[in-house]
């Protein structure tokens, strides 16, 4: 794995405006919310899919999202897709430690669909490669550099009154 991948060098040599905060290891999406500090609604998830013969999708969810398979189908029009494998998501990402992909798919060859509700926060935390490091920007500006489909793609959760 290089020390920097592909998006972070893109963040530092166009000088897009960033933040990276430090945190102990983190592997899951609600895992890297807690210990970054930030709402899970503005970190975001990223979901890699297959149709099964070598082409791939990015779905970028909310942490507290779980990723609507059949949707994602609608909007790429590419019928079925599975969740890509471990093996799979090494190949794609060897610049990053497994599991921690940005949520930038045109870097890696993959169009990226990102979950409205999203844009919903100001900014957008996401892991860029490492399981130790959260970075924030701004959405606007996620939004300009990653040129996501934007749709909903997340499962609707029906939250019963306590």
């Amino acid at each position: 794995m290089d020390s920097t991948n592909r998006v972070m060098r893109t963040l530092t040599d166009f000088a897009v405006p960033h933040l990276r905060i430090l945190h102990r290891q983190a592997f899951s999406a609600g895992q890297v919310a807690r210990e970054s500090h930030v709402p899970f609604e503005a970190m975001a998830k990223v979901v890699v899919t297959s149709n099964g013969r070598g082409r791939y999708f990015m779905a970028v969810l909310p942490a507290s999202q779980r990723l609507e398979l059949a949707a994602l189908e609608r909007a790429t029009g590419v019928k079925p897709l599975a969740l890509a494998s471990e093996a799979e998501l090494g190949r794609l990402f060897p610049d990053c430690e497994p599991g921690a992909m940005p949520p930038f798919g045109g870097p890696y060859d993959m169009p990226t669909f990102a979950d409205g509700s999203l844009g919903r926060a100001p900014e957008i935390y996401f892991q860029a490669g490492r399981h130790r490091e959260t970075v924030v920007m701004s959405w606007a500006e996620y939004e300009r550099l990653a040129a996501p489909v934007i749709g909903h793609f997340c499962q609707h959760h029906r939250r019963d009154a306590a």
